[in-house]
């Protein structure tokens, strides 16, 4: 889509609500990710009218969505608010893109919004975004992981010879907790005093040995293969949680943001696929130590609510 038609776009969007303001490339087009099946989304900004502010016509957001062209436009007064209240990445990612080639269209009235990022940011409660959505991903897919490793363990002890006579499960009990006692295991544990053996919440205790192995390979061809090959990842998800910590640390460490990401090949490459999953875990894993490491912020930036609202009241040349 030609640059000049996603300005006529969205000049057609705010028509009779308001100015355009701002208009940037957004997402992977930011990121320097975009491959030939990205989406290409736009953000911007917008003033409303005057008159609709004072009549109480509010409009914080204007947006449109077709096959070509996700374009999302915040009010200025949204926008700033939606700033300080750190509730998305997309909101920073749009103040540190006006240096960027991706921009589309900009007029004077942003400019000292886009001159005064440190006076708009609060990096410490703004990496919690970035951070959080990260945590989460990792924990939900690195438990997979360390799951399956625990029943492939189990598994290859059964093999072993001397089972080769014993019938149930709790008389093979004592020689299973003697090998993998010293374990710090999450998803299979152990109940002496019954003999049991805890895999999630199934106990197995009279089971006969043979019938336990082939439930353990059900789990493993149910569970474990398709982590192993990653086969429902969710890898749009995990590059994203990765460029969340990477630009967690750059926030904390220089209270901004630059794009392309500098570690954009590496993201486009888990982004397809390409990075099996436990190194990506493993990277993910490296970064938040890093990120955690960080016990202060080497560059502090704290959001002025007055100089936001002088931004807007100069907007309106109030």
């Amino acid at each position: 889509m030609k640059t000049i038609d996603i300005i006529n776009k969205s000049q057609s969007l705010v028509e009779n609500k308001g100015i355009l303001l701002y208009l940037t490339y957004h997402g992977s087009n930011l990121y320097g990710t975009e491959d030939e099946l990205s989406d290409i989304d736009v953000r911007g900004l917008f003033l409303p009218f005057l008159r609709n502010v004072v009549v109480g016509d509010k409009c914080n957001n204007l947006s449109s969505k077709d096959d070509e062209l996700d374009l999302h436009l915040w009010s200025l007064q949204y926008y700033l608010k939606f700033l300080l209240n750190n509730k998305s990445t997309e909101a920073l990612d749009l103040l540190f893109s006006a240096t960027t080639p991706n921009v589309i269209f900009e007029t004077e009235t942003v400019e000292k919004l886009f001159e005064s990022t440190s006076s708009l940011v609060n990096n410490t409660i703004s990496n919690l975004v970035n951070v959080r959505f990260a945590m989460s991903i990792y924990y939900k897919y690195n438990l997979r992981i360390a799951h399956y490793n625990e029943l492939v363990e189990l598994q290859q002890e059964l093999e072993d010879s001397k089972y080769n006579n014993i019938l149930l499960v709790r008389d093979a009990y004592e020689s299973i907790v003697e090998k993998f006692q010293n374990k710090n295991w999450k998803y299979i544990s152990f109940i002496d005093d019954l003999n049991t053996i805890l895999i999630g919440d199934k106990m197995f205790s009279n089971m006969r040995i043979e019938e336990f192995k082939h439930v353990l390979n059900r789990k493993l061809s149910r569970y474990g293969k398709r982590v192993t090959e990653s086969k429902d990842a969710d890898w749009k998800s995990i590059s994203h949680s990765i460029k969340n910590i990477y630009q967690a640390i750059e926030l904390k460490t220089t209270g901004k943001l630059t794009f392309p990401l500098k570690e954009c090949d590496l993201i486009k490459q888990i982004k397809r696929g390409n990075i099996d999953l436990e190194t990506v875990m493993n990277i993910m894993n490296e970064q938040l130590e890093i990120y955690n490491n960080l016990t202060e912020t080497m560059v502090e930036c704290k959001y002025d609510v007055n100089f936001a609202n002088k931004l807007i009241l100069d907007a309106y040349q109030l």
